[in-house]
């Protein structure tokens, strides 16, 4: 019988040791098993060929071989990689008429396996339900398919098939909230946590819920669940006060975004390219050019590496304030300015090497000619005008209420 559900792992990337290990299986003509066939999916999964993934799994009935929950969880998380959120929710609701091969003794791992290759003798079956990495799986493909009320609906499914969530069940359930914007019901689902959860899932899930703040501009709620993470933990990591610098720039409250900044410093918390990136973006959107410029140069004082993102937001704020020759001065200090090194993504090392920084030449080609017409509030009389002063930062008193602590 031909088995294309395992020998069609061949064309897998040849990284994955779980897709050789299967393909070189199925070369030698030793019959698959469930054990074989779900580290296949998985290795699909990581290669994101979630089509793949399907057709290994539809491919185990015809073999005889009954899918377990291994098998279905690998296959979920291959449609949640790929946003296939409808796919994800079929698998799940084929999870519940499904049943799977067993032992009815005290038999070891070794013992099912050998039962299992050979067809499934000396085993009994039962019916194959859905568990929590299950219903995380799901969730996440939810998330990533921007249907947030879907896996709101799958959370609140797991208490009533007596399926108990982890933290990182919640902390899928939240960003799926966040990604849709439903900044409201992602703090329904964290205040609804209780003592066991918040330990396990630490600051995930209060990450979640301040994106989810941050993508809706909500930044008092934000800076309010910052200082409860102050109170009574998880202590705000990086990640933590990104999020609530983002909600300020999406306000554009670029005064407490730099807040903000100076209160992660006092605190221990180091920033990253992302913190300063998210605080210029503030600055730009407040036209505040002088303290856009500032944390650029504080940047590279503090040996944290500008990327591309960085400049195009200082040069353009620079441009709308003091002109366009200053923003091609600016422009210009780009590629010294990462001479010694190379620029990180944003997920990266923001000390790691790699190709020098180039300037966005189609952003400047549109940009920096778009700034001509711009008022100039210095125009000196050279080809490159002179880099601009490192001004100091000073923060007028904002009009709101402190939110933050001293």
């Amino acid at each position: 019988m031909q088995r294309p559900c395992v020998t069609s792992l061949a064309h897998a990337p040849p990284r994955l040791s779980a897709a050789r290990d299967t393909t070189a299986f199925a070369c030698t003509g030793a019959p698959p098993d469930v054990f074989t066939t779900s580290n296949a999916i998985a290795a699909c999964e990581q290669a994101g060929r979630w089509r793949q993934a399907l057709s290994i799994l539809r491919g185990l009935k015809p073999l005889g071989l009954p899918p377990n929950e291994a098998c279905y969880n690998a296959a979920i998380s291959a449609c949640a990689r790929a946003g296939e959120w409808r796919a994800a929710l079929q698998l799940l609701d084929e999870m519940t008429a499904e049943e799977v091969a067993v032992d009815g003794g005290k038999g070891d791992a070794g013992r099912q396996r050998r039962d299992a290759r050979a067809g499934g003798r000396g085993l009994r079956l039962r019916p194959l339900r859905p568990n929590v990495r299950s219903y995380t799986a799901a969730i996440s493909a939810c998330g990533r398919g921007g249907v947030w009320q879907e896996a709101v609906r799958l959370y609140e499914q797991m208490a009533a098939h007596g399926v108990a969530a982890d933290g990182t069940c919640v902390s899928a359930a939240i960003h799926a909230c966040a990604i849709g914007r439903a900044w409201e019901q992602a703090l329904v689902l964290l205040s609804s946590m209780d003592p066991r959860l918040r330990r396990s899932a630490g600051a995930a899930a209060h990450n979640a819920a301040l994106n989810a703040c941050a993508r809706a501009g909500e930044w008092r709620v934000a800076i309010s669940l910052l200082k409860e993470m102050q109170a009574s933990g998880p202590p705000p990591q990086a990640r933590s006060y990104n999020a609530a610098i983002a909600g300020c720039a999406t306000a554009r409250e670029w005064r407490m975004a730099l807040a903000l900044l100076r209160r992660m410093r006092r605190r221990g918390v180091r920033p990253d390219v992302v913190t300063y990136g998210t605080a210029i973006a503030a600055c730009e959107r407040g036209r505040q050019w002088q303290e856009a410029l500032g944390l650029l140069r504080t940047m590279g004082e503090e040996g944290v590496r500008a990327d591309r993102q960085c400049y195009n937001s200082v040069i353009c704020s620079v441009g709308r304030g003091a002109g366009w020759r200053a923003a091609l001065g600016l422009l210009d200090e780009m590629d010294p300015q990462a001479a010694g090194g190379g620029t990180a993504g944003r997920r990266g090392d923001k000390r790691g090497g790699g190709a020098p920084l180039q300037p966005d030449a189609r952003w400047a080609r549109t940009d920096a000619l778009g700034l001509r017409h711009l008022p100039t509030t210095s125009t000196p009389h050279s080809s490159h005008p002179p880099l601009l002063p490192s001004p100091t930062p000073s923060i007028p008193h904002s009009s709101h209420p402190p939110l933050l602590p001293p």
